[in-house]
């Protein structure tokens, strides 16, 4: 099979389980064994198509060319397949994070299970702003949240380069798991036109300095370490904070 047909082929495969999926649903096939281990061996075939992808340049080449719904089902199809556990050695969940931030940049998309819905109760000012962004209270899931967007002043190449720093933020922060690494909820299209906005829990206490200066510095040891543990979890997945100071947020 060439790379382009293999590349096609895992692009496709998304959607074509999802349709027969349905259909076995609707007609009460959704739990018999054949369907169930016809499924399995079809994962099987299409982890072996997804990392021989990694071992081509000529395949890779293929996929950094896809544009438009060919792309987006790509993503879709390698995100799904790191959410679901398919890529069981850590080389080839590296590659698939790899290519889906490449592809990203590429062809100005995200995998469709980032973007979340509902989001509510938007503050109408912000609340902090950062280098290039400002922060939101909002509510998500009947919680508070902090919806951080892009500043709507910047237009042309500098808005395409910080969409393009937002979507590879995004991408890195969705795969951190650490009790000291603020949660990333998902990505949200709709509270503001033509930008985007990164979600994660709402932290009351606001700011490291706020929370010392309301409740004192007997915990500072403590806090210092907590941080220390977050950086050296980052740092153990290759990622450097690049931006760390008093305005960190703390829960």
């Amino acid at each position: 099979m060439s790379s382009e047909s293999v590349v096609d082929a895992v692009a496709k495969s998304l959607e074509c389980r999802r349709t027969l999926l349905e259909f076995a649903s609707e007609h009460g096939l959704a739990s018999d064994p054949d369907l169930r281990h016809s499924l399995r061996a079809d994962e099987g075939s299409l982890v072996t198509h997804i990392t021989s992808i990694f071992d081509s340049k000529a395949a890779e080449h293929d996929v950094l060319n896809l544009e438009g719904d060919s792309a987006q089902c790509f993503l879709d199809v390698i995100q799904d397949a790191l959410d679901r556990g398919l890529l069981l050695a850590q080389q080839h969940a590296q590659k698939a994070h790899r290519i889906i931030r490449k592809l990203s940049e590429a062809c100005d998309k995200l995998p469709s299970s980032l973007f979340i819905t509902g989001l509510s109760g938007r503050g109408e000012h912000p609340t902090f702003g950062g280098g290039f962004g400002s922060v939101y209270r909002a509510s998500y899931d009947n919680k508070p949240v902090a919806l951080k967007v892009m500043r709507h002043f910047v237009q042309g190449s500098e808005l395409r380069e910080i969409r393009v720093k937002l979507c590879r933020e995004a991408l890195i922060w969705k795969e951190l798991h650490h009790p000291y690494i603020l949660t990333f909820i998902g990505i949200d299209q709709d509270s503001f036109p033509s930008t985007l906005g990164m979600v994660s829990p709402w932290m009351e206490h606001g700011t490291i300095l706020n929370y010392l200066n309301i409740h004192g510095r007997s915990t500072v040891d403590k806090l210092l370490f907590e941080i220390a543990q977050g950086l050296q979890y980052l740092h153990s997945r290759n990622i450097v904070h690049g931006d760390l100071r008093g305005v960190l947020k703390v829960s």
